[in-house]
């Protein structure tokens, strides 16, 4: 059956997302969503989430019913061996009764973990998106972007594409193929200070009136993992740095229940310094339900924060963002989306002073037009020493002609690294395969961050590369044989010994093309998307003959093979660009014209 054809005429398309990571998943899913609703708005969207991380989906009023999974009261017991699993799963089946019953069109399973899979196998849909179950109850990537995030996002592989793109895409790809078209909507905005429909009763009227006549900016306490993250005293030192040297902001702070002793501390820190600045001050933190918090971060100038789900939910709000990703934070995946967020990361802890140096040149932009470099106004500041330890980014949002979605640009040319082209040239090539559109060789790569020793990098990854690209040609040609013999066979049970030992040596050889794949990829890491794209590719085949099943292979490896072949063009792309600019002599018609003169 044509499924375009069944359902590209139905007047009103119902879509269900599973969503049960915690909250700050839950709102990158509602952006997604939203950019999906505006394209489409016949379908209409509902979604499953944890009780305590259902605030958020329940305060737009673009979704059609919010299904509140009771994890408490059903998984969690069974863990703690309150409830047997026969009790639990008669629970279960009692809570899904009104979920499956809904005749669902689209099912998108966002949580992307194991345990979901189940659920989202025993909920029917025409269409799955994301991490299902087979019939023999082995985990199934239902689509090409599952895949890639299985592949790629679920490990340690780096690829720059945000997760909010990867979901937005994914869905507007399936509802393209599916329902048609889309309304021609795709430059309006996604992010509003109007995105959720706050209860207003539960807004308190002293923030308000606070807010209404003070310039504010929001702090996030964070104190989990503390090697990475800051003291009090060092939160409250950047406080200082904004109160004393920006008399027109106030500073208002935020943060979990499990926070409040540690923001007492910052608070205290900073009164006791600065005793003169404390009607500037006020502290929040285990104060604000869902409702608060978000009429406070949505009505303030900046959030800072090394906060995910503060980051996230100020990205929807379009609030500006000073994101503190210390470590391996993945912020090119999770952090902020948007136009003109900064992001300030270091293999170290992230020193005040370059935050705060970030900051006050993020918000003297408008005075410095980009005229002034991130370099100069470090230099300026007195912190020249640090640009060496801290790595500064900068959001942009790419029109829809330049492929759209969320870029991260470096604004520190000495921390751009081969990990960061191959990352960025990793998500060129994902959007090649799974939407179709191919971005020109080169696209944001600064020639002035190329050095010497990354073109000798280049040239190293280049050599691998061509032996990758030559065994994965060699697999799509011996799948292909695959193909062929096995298309002629009468029958996948019964052929000849002829028949038989050539299958099988066909098989050897692709297994022995797998292994060699993988060893490329341990010898040369920036390799590994290929090899574990490949298995995942190959394990979700679905296919029962083995010709079809020979076929599918043979794609798998041809997939792999043009990538490759991308990859090569764009390091090739950037060892041409960093040769010296030949001057070109000028047009002959001018020198003439200068003679007469």
């Amino acid at each position: 059956m044509n499924e375009q054809g069944s359902l590209v005429n139905k007047k009103n398309i119902k879509c269900l997302v599973v969503q049960l990571g915690p909250l700050s998943d839950t709102i990158q899913s509602l952006m997604a969503l939203r950019a999906a609703k505006q394209l489409y708005p016949n379908v209409d969207f509902s979604m499953v989430v944890r009780s305590q991380h259902s605030a958020a989906a329940r305060r737009v009023d673009w979704l059609e019913n919010v299904f509140t999974l009771p994890t408490e009261a059903i998984i969690n017991q069974i863990v703690d061996s309150e409830k047997t699993i026969k009790e639990g799963m008669a629970d279960l089946g009692l809570w899904l009764s009104p979920v499956v019953g809904n005749g669902w069109d689209f099912l998108v399973n966002w949580t992307y973990s194991q345990a979901s899979s189940y659920l989202s196998s025993l909920i029917p849909a025409q269409i799955k998106l994301g991490y299902v179950r087979e019939n023999k109850q082995s985990l199934l990537c239902s689509d090409g972007w599952s895949c890639y995030i299985h592949a790629a996002v679920q490990s340690d592989i780096k690829q720059n594409i945000h997760l909010t793109d990867i979901l937005t895409t994914q869905l507007l790809t399936t509802f393209q193929i599916h329902l048609g078209e889309p309304e021609d909507n795709g430059e309006k905005a996604v992010t509003s200070k109007s995105f959720f429909v706050l209860d207003s009763g539960a807004v308190d009227s002293a923030w308000d009136y606070l807010y209404s006549s003070k310039k504010w900016i929001c702090i996030h306490i964070r104190n989990e993992e503390k090697h990475k993250n800051w003291s009090s005293l060092e939160w409250s030192e950047f406080a200082s740095f904004l109160l004393r040297r920006h008399p027109e902001y106030n500073i208002v702070i935020t943060g979990d229940e499990k926070e409040k002793n540690f923001s007492n501390e910052c608070y205290q820190n900073l009164i006791r310094d600065l005793p003169e600045c404390e009607n500037r001050v006020l502290s929040l933190v285990g104060e604000t339900d869902f409702d608060l918090w978000t009429s406070i971060v949505g009505k303030c100038a900046w959030l800072v924060s090394s906060d995910i789900t503060a980051v996230q939910l100020a990205s929807v709000l379009g609030t500006r963002i000073l994101h503190l990703a210390p470590g391996d934070v993945k912020y090119y995946e999770i952090g902020p989306y948007g136009n003109s967020h900064y992001v300030v990361t270091s293999n170290e802890k992230i020193r005040v002073e370059a935050a705060y140096a970030v900051w006050s040149y993020a918000s003297s932009e408008w005075a410095h037009h980009g005229n002034k470099t991130i370099y100069e106004h470090f230099q300026q500041l007195g912190y020249s020493g640090l640009i060496s330890k801290t790595d500064v980014l900068r959001t942009k949002i790419r029109s829809t002609q330049n492929g759209g979605g969320v870029f991260y640009e470096r604004l520190i040319k000495e921390h751009y690294e081969l990990s960061d082209l191959v990352a960025n040239v990793i998500g060129q090539i994902a959007r090649g395969w799974y939407c179709g559109w191919i971005a020109p060789t080169g696209q944001e790569i600064n020639r002035e961050f190329i050095t010497p020793e990354l073109i000798k990098e280049i040239r190293l990854m280049l050599e691998s590369s061509l032996v990758l690209y030559r065994v994965t040609l060699e697999a799509v040609n011996v799948a292909t044989e695959l193909v062929d013999v096995s298309g002629r066979l009468k029958s996948d049970k019964i052929m000849s010994l002829n028949e038989r030992d050539k299958i099988q040596s066909i098989g050897k050889k692709l297994i022995e093309l797998d292994a060699l794949i993988d060893r490329l990829a341990k010898a040369q890491p920036m390799l590994a998307i290929f090899a574990k794209m490949s298995q995942v590719l190959i394990h979700n085949l679905e296919s029962e003959k083995l010709s079809s099943a020979a076929r599918d292979t043979a794609e798998v490896y041809r997939q792999m093979n043009e990538g490759v072949a991308v990859l090569r063009e764009w390091l090739e792309h950037t060892i041409e660009i960093s040769k010296p600019v030949i001057v070109q002599k000028r047009p002959l018609q001018l020198i003439e014209g200068q003679r007469k003169l």
